[in-house]
């Protein structure tokens, strides 16, 4: 595409080459908006703690596409982009060729082997024949980064076929969880927090004990 041939509508799409798809998750709720085509390069990357589960955070320039209908931007908002990551939006531009909002944003996650982006998901309960009873469960946060440790096994007695794995499940950032909640991996293992997820000490990260239940081998 030459010069002569530029124009405002079609410069975002047409000459990058670095294009990926993106999902735009609102702050205040609803359902996640597809972006197919986002752009980004990371500026900065800051190094927090020494530990072994080191926090890494990201700090990141976006353009998303304008689109008729599209849902705007806004400050705390999430990108989820192609590999999974979270991106909390700092700041929002929207450029002066109005083809395409400007975002600052920040991803936090742990440097360790065996981090994954999970979602944390929230119990959704109804009466039932014996009591109270899940009918469902909703997301609260789609992507954060998590780093599951073995505490210990043990097996239920009500169910002799099944063992519960007790792990230690370390976050990134705090983010509002607690005993009605549960963790999903991108592989669907399920963990069920124990307790509430609160902020840790100086040099740590947050972390709460959770248990996961297979069958017994």
């Amino acid at each position: 595409m030459g010069v002569t041939d530029w124009t405002a509508g079609g410069d975002f799409v047409e000459v990058l080459d670095t294009l990926e798809p993106v999902s735009l998750v609102p702050a205040g709720g609803g359902d996640p908006v597809s972006l197919p085509k986002a752009w980004r390069f990371v500026e900065q990357e800051e190094t927090i703690g020494e530990r072994a589960a080191t926090v890494v955070r990201q700090d990141a320039t976006w353009h998303l596409p304008i689109a008729d209908g599209a849902v705007t931007p806004a400050v705390g908002d999430h990108l989820i982009d192609a590999v999974g990551a979270c991106w909390v939006i700092r700041s929002v531009e929207r450029l002066r060729a109005a083809t395409r909002y400007r975002c600052d944003a920040r991803s936090t996650r742990l440097r360790c082997a065996d981090a994954e982006w999970c979602r944390v998901e929230r119990a959704q309960w109804q009466d039932g024949t014996d009591g109270p009873e899940v009918a469902g469960w909703t997301p609260t946060r789609l992507a954060v980064s998590v780093a599951v440790e073995l505490v210990s096994s043990l097996a239920p007695v009500a169910q002799p076929d099944t063992e519960q794995q007790r792990v230690r499940l370390t976050f990134a950032e705090l983010v509002d969880a607690g005993p009605q909640d549960r963790v999903v991996t991108p592989s669907g293992v399920v963990y069920r927090l124990v307790d509430r997820l609160s902020e840790a000490g100086p040099g740590e990260a947050a972390a709460v004990e959770a248990l996961r239940t297979i069958a017994a081998a």
